[in-house]
Formats: C-alpha cells, sequence, structure tokens
C-alpha cells in the first residue's frame, strides 16, 4: 500500500487542528477519503491495490467558507504506479505529482480580518460644593501604557476631552483594532488651579481593552476598569470646591450725611457699622458686634443688616 500525505501553512494567525479538510478523489472523481490537519499537516489512509497498473488521484482542499479565509483552490493529480516486484508481491510508489517527480502536496491558505473591531472609554464628572458655572472646564487624558500601567515619561496622550455645566460626561475618541492583542491605557484628570477652592481628582483609572480573534474574520473586544487594583464599573471623578479658612471678601458700604441750616463741621457725626443676623432685627446695638467706626464731614456709612452667612469669616470692610 501507500499513503498520499501533505502539509498546511496558514498566514494571518495561527492554525488550529482540524478547521481545514483535505479530499481525495479517485480517476472517475467519486470522493473516496476526507481527512483534516493536524499540526500543519494531512495524511490519507493507505491506499491498497491488487493489480498491476497506473492510478490516478486528485486532491483537493475543501473550501469551508470560514470568515476571513481565503482558501488554496490548487488541486494536485497524483500518478500511482503498481508494479509486480516477481517476489508475488505488488509495489505501489508515486511517480508523480502534477507531472513532476519532485513535487510536494502543499496547501497555503490566508487569513485576514475583515471586520475591524473598537471600543470608546469614557467616564463623567462629578462635582460638590457649589453649583456648576459657565467657567468650571476640567480636563481629562487618555494615555497608552504598558502591561504594568505605566506611561513612558515623554508619552502624549492619545486623546484629551473635558466636562462642562450641562455636558458633565466625557468620551474619549473611538479606538479601533484589526488584530488580536490585549492594550492597556491610563486615564486621568489634569489639575487645575488649587487656588480657586478647587480640589481635584487623583485618582488613575486604568483600562484593559482585550481583542480576541474569533476565527471568523471578526473580533471581539473587552473592555476591564480598575482603579487602586479594584476592577470598577465606570470611570468618575469626583472634585470638591471649598472656601479656604481665612478667605474674606470685600464689600464697600458709603452713604451721604446731610445737615440742614449750617455747614456740617469735620468729625461731627461718627458711624457705625454692624453685623446683624436676618432672623433678628435692630434694636440693642450692645447685642451685636461693632465691625467699623467712621468718622467724617462728607460720608455716612448707613447701619445695614449685613449676615455673618454673607460675610465669609474674617470679612474686611474696604473703606
Amino acid at each position: 500500500g501507500i499513503v498520499i500525505d501533505g502539509t498546511k501553512e496558514l498566514t494571518g494567525r495561527h492554525m488550529i487542528n482540524g478547521e481545514f479538510a483535505f479530499e481525495l478523489y479517485d480517476e472517475e472523481g467519486t470522493l473516496k477519503q476526507t481527512v483534516v490537519n493536524k499540526d500543519g499537516k494531512f495524511a490519507f489512509k493507505e491506499l491498497f491495490f491488487e493489480e498491476v497498473g497506473t492510478y490516478t488521484y486528485t486532491v483537493k482542499e475543501k473550501d469551508l467558507n470560514a470568515g476571513g479565509m481565503s482558501y488554496d483552490a490548487t488541486e494536485f493529480v497524483v500518478v500511482i504506479e503498481v508494479t509486480d516486484d516477481l517476489n508475488a508481491e505488488l509495489v505501489a510508489t508515486i511517480a508523480s505529482i502534477n507531472g513532476s517527480a519532485n513535487t510536494a502536496i502543499k496547501f497555503q491558505n490566508t487569513y485576514e480580518i475583515k471586520e475591524p473591531n473598537s471600543t470608546v472609554i469614557k467616564g463623567f464628572k462629578t462635582f460638590t460644593g457649589r453649583e456648576w458655572t459657565e467657567n468650571d472646564v476640567f480636563t481629562f487624558e487618555l494615555y497608552e501604557a504598558n502591561s504594568d500601567y505605566e506611561v513612558a515619561e515623554d508619552a502624549k496622550p492619545l486623546d484629551t476631552q473635558t466636562a462642562t455645566k450641562g455636558n458633565t460626561a466625557f468620551t474619549f475618541k473611538e479606538l479601533e483594532y484589526n488584530a488580536e492583542a490585549t492594550h492597556y491605557y491610563v486615564v486621568k484628570e489634569v489639575a487645575g488651579d488649587a487656588t480657586v477652592g478647587i480640589t481635584y481628582d487623583a485618582s488613575v483609572y486604568n483600562v484593559k481593552v482585550e481583542v480576541v480573534d474569533l476565527h471568523d474574520g471578526t473580533l471581539s473586544v473587552t473592555q476591564t476598569v480598575s482603579k487602586a487594583n479594584t476592577v470598577v464599573e465606570e470611570i468618575e471623578f469626583v472634585n470638591t470646591y471649598k472656601v479656604y479658612e481665612g478667605a474674606y471678601a470685600q464689600a464697600t458700604i458709603s452713604g451721604i450725611k446731610t445737615l440742614t441750616t449750617r455747614p456740617i463741621k469735620d468729625a461731627e457725626f461718627t458711624f457705625d457699622l454692624y453685623v446683624v443676623d436676618k432672623s433678628e432685627s435692630f434694636k440693642d446695638s450692645s447685642k451685636f458686634k461693632n465691625y467699623y467706626s467712621l468718622n467724617t464731614s462728607d460720608a455716612f456709612t448707613k447701619m445695614k443688616e449685613v449676615s455673618e452667612a454673607d460675610l465669609l469669616e474674617g470679612l474686611k470692610v474696604a473703606h
């Protein structure tokens, strides 16, 4: 008997045992055997002959129509000569393959991703301590990293996005993939001017994107987000606003003093400024703290109800 065998090569991805099929036809076009690949090779069952003669077979690869796969349409014609060795035995040898004694059977296939896949990394901003204003702009950056989520010192962000009043969510540009791989990213907030009373979130979010070849010309994309080695559902940066201790506001309270029948003398009248609780009326000046006294001949500082809640601790009155 004799065995007809061959090899299989695949470019574009690794080969899986059993994913390719090969067919053996006799000279009448009848399918005799079908086998699959294993470790880059295939072999038909041994063929036995009962008579001296010339036998012709054809070997083809079966087109299984797998996504992303280009099949080799080559047909190999195998001529087998069966002779009598004069010792009552028949001997079978392969005389030629496609007309040549030196040709080997080899099928070469190509695989490629027909449909790239993509993902987007997004998050949102939470701001506490006061209402958003039109001037509030928070900036976020996306960096490519290594498997330890380390970013190169000279790395530039892949993308930069902002969150503003009425648009507190942010979405980085779409990331597209055309091959199986695992990608790592880092998302962080750009710290702004802390002197305006805002504490910026120093959190760093790590994003792992696993791209898997489904072996049908398509890719699956899975995104995992973690913070401080703990998997989280979403990316959220929380900033807070707080008035710093010792901060103060300034206000100027002024008025005019009028005296009829004669001119006003210098330092003739004195005017006091008091802080009065909104819930109380100004009846007894001894109950309230005298913030400022003014002697003048031209200006009158009118007593005015000013809540301590309206004037921050450490209020100073400009004059």
